[in-house]
């Protein structure tokens, strides 16, 4: 079974879950000692830009980077933008061979999103499909519960427990997801939103709120402020969002920058 993932840190969870429970040992009932190779991670951030284009071309390529060098600190990260258009590839193959496939979403829009996408994949295709969605909240020790938004949150450790909650995507399942992404196309806003479960197309100004909600005249470090807004508001948004957003904000004077610095995200910024 192949399991596909929308987070690079969730998919690499996956692969130590399995090379773990590989190393004790081949068990027929254990899909984890099976193929431990078969981890697909399509972080195509789909939630957001143009999603008329081609995912795997140069316009999905280059807003990844620049995304991803939301985080710089001096120096451009390095990014292979073919590393997903590969992962897609491996897909594609997956599934003209037949292999059945396990989609692990949560509620935040970009994962919402990519389940939408390879829903619209898989159709006329002969692979069986199943998915896991993130459960709202996991038990912890002492009895507690803990809030998760993200397949990020739970340990390697922890991820084989949750293949109890795997169902299977009917054909008809399939089909209204697949519409789903159809309708998302169609309307091509520059960000989608997940609201009450449901995704929708907005313009890229949607969460600004926020922003202006965590920020005042107070001079306040960049980093700090993004926090607040993460730690309060857990939408299921990327830090890196906010970051690109403050950029936007900044160059139309509704936010001002005291002590700029190297890194966007060290920067002292407040309301102009």
């Amino acid at each position: 079974m192949v399991e596909i993932f929308f987070s690079e840190s969730a998919a690499a969870s996956m692969k130590c879950a399995k090379k773990e429970a590989l190393s004790h040992g081949p068990a027929e009932e254990n899909d984890f000692r099976k193929y431990p190779q078969d981890v697909i991670c399509l972080n195509l951030m789909l939630d957001i830009g143009n999603i008329q284009e081609d995912v795997c071309g140069e316009y999905r390529s280059k807003l990844i980077h620049d995304m991803y060098n939301q985080y710089q600190w001096g120096e451009e990260l390095s990014f292979d933008g073919g590393t997903y258009a590969k992962e897609l590839h491996r897909l594609e193959d997956y599934l003209h061979s037949g292999m059945e496939i396990r989609i692990w979403y949560s509620r935040s829009p970009h994962s919402l999103c990519g389940l939408y996408f390879v829903c619209d994949l898989l159709k006329g295709r002969k692979s069986t499909a199943y998915a896991v969605s993130l459960p709202e909240y996991i038990s912890s020790t002492g009895g507690t519960a803990v809030m998760c938004r993200s397949w990020d949150e739970v340990s390697p450790g922890e991820l084989a427990g949750f293949t109890k909650h795997t169902k299977k995507l009917t054909p008809e399942v399939l089909g209204a997801y697949a519409a789903l992404w159809n309708r998302l196309k169609q309307e091509n806003s520059p960000l989608r939103v997940s609201i009450n479960g449901n995704v929708t197309g907005v313009s890229e100004d949607f969460y600004d709120f926020l922003i202006f909600r965590c920020l005042s005249r107070t001079p306040e470090v960049q980093a700090a402020v993004i926090g607040k807004i993460l730690s309060e508001y857990p939408l299921g948004v990327g830090d890196w969002w906010y970051a690109r957003r403050i950029d936007c904000l900044i160059a139309n004077g509704q936010i001002e920058v005291i002590h700029d610095d190297v890194s966007k995200y060290a920067r002292t910024i407040r309301l102009k």
